[in-house]
């Protein structure tokens, strides 16, 4: 009789009483409204500031409930240095809200993040 097999593998007793054991249940995850890429001329949100800054928002790494500072946003940027065109990249959630004003988004946006 292989001992290993048997310490790694579950049996129910069936002279004492068998019962049955449940894995551990996960909390339900919510899904990430923002977590599929979108096209750049169908932004989820664009952002701009007074000096010539614009953010548009394609992809979010995680639910908004979750989101702090340090969280990412995949975004499309110009700014003066880009010469009318735009560089894309992660940029961090606090880089882009604090000192903007939101230009449009989606409903969805709105509901989830406000009119910031």
């Amino acid at each position: 009789m292989n001992d290993q097999a048997n310490a790694t593998t579950p049996t129910a007793d069936k002279g004492r009483g068998a019962t049955n054991i449940e894995p551990p249940r996960m909390s339900k995850r919510k899904t990430n409204p923002f977590g599929r890429t979108v096209d750049q001329s169908t932004p989820y949100a664009t952002y701009a500031n007074d000096s010539g800054w614009t953010w548009i928002v394609v992809k979010t790494y995680q639910h908004p409930d979750n989101e702090d500072d340090y969280s990412r946003w995949l975004c499309y940027v110009s700014s003066p240095f880009t010469r009318g065109g735009y560089d894309h990249g992660d940029v961090y959630v606090s880089t882009v809200v604090n000192n903007t004003r939101l230009e449009s988004a989606t409903d969805e946006w709105i509901v989830a993040y406000g009119a910031l």
